[in-house]
């Protein structure tokens, strides 16, 4: 059986220039919105430490490797108040360095809780932490901030009082009457020189530092 022909359309040149246009311009479409296509991705530790310190978390980490001769330390506190010095908190134990098995000494602060306390924590295999208790600061007007920052010392290899060793500041704002508000402001790292003018500007701070013991 014979079927009938089907006459198909004739499609002209410039018609087929025009379809073979529309078709690259669609792919292109498709494979554009396809390359610009937002996708998830893992978070990196850099995104947690910056979010952290946004929080008031600060850790500090410190190599205590080349004192061969040093058996243990020992965490200390020393609170001062208005330049005067407040009080000393040795930590009532040693962590012992066995060899060559020497530990790197960790401070992390973390911000201030219900009102008035910061947290420090000393980090090794066994860590204890302690709070930090503030009197708070006053403006002209009355408002009490219990704002504080910490400050790393230099690692200058100084000493305070020959045998302890200052790593970290932690001071509250004070009051800047001529800008009207509360402030802490200063180097990035503390010389440890009680006649630094910063020093003198903190109302109450605690150093955290060690003694090296052989």
């Amino acid at each position: 059986m014979i079927s009938e022909a089907v006459a198909l359309p004739v499609i002209n040149h410039s018609d087929m220039k025009k379809v073979l246009l529309s078709i690259g311009l669609l792919l292109g479409f498709i494979g554009g919105s396809h390359a610009q296509e937002i996708k998830p991705q893992e978070a990196v530790a850099d995104d947690y430490i910056r979010l952290f310190n946004d929080m008031g978390y600060k850790v500090y980490s410190y190599d205590i490797s080349q004192y061969r001769n040093i058996r243990s330390y020992q965490p200390v506190i020393l609170h001062y108040r208005n330049e005067a010095k407040e009080g000393e908190n040795v930590l009532p134990f040693k962590w012992e360095i066995f060899g060559d098995y020497i530990r790197n000494v960790k401070v992390t602060v973390s911000p201030i809780e219900k009102g008035n306390k910061a947290g420090v924590y000393f980090d090794d295999t066994k860590g204890i932490s302690l709070p930090l208790t503030f009197q708070g600061q006053k403006s002209p007007e009355g408002d009490v901030n219990y704002d504080c920052q910490a400050r790393p010392f230099k690692l200058d290899g100084s000493k305070i009082n020959d045998d302890f060793y200052p790593l970290v500041l932690i001071g509250s704002y004070w009051y800047d009457s001529d800008a009207g508000m509360f402030r802490f402001c200063g180097d990035s790292e503390i010389s440890g020189n009680p006649d630094d003018d910063f020093m003198k500007q903190i109302p109450e701070y605690y150093i955290i530092g060690i003694r090296l013991l052989k």
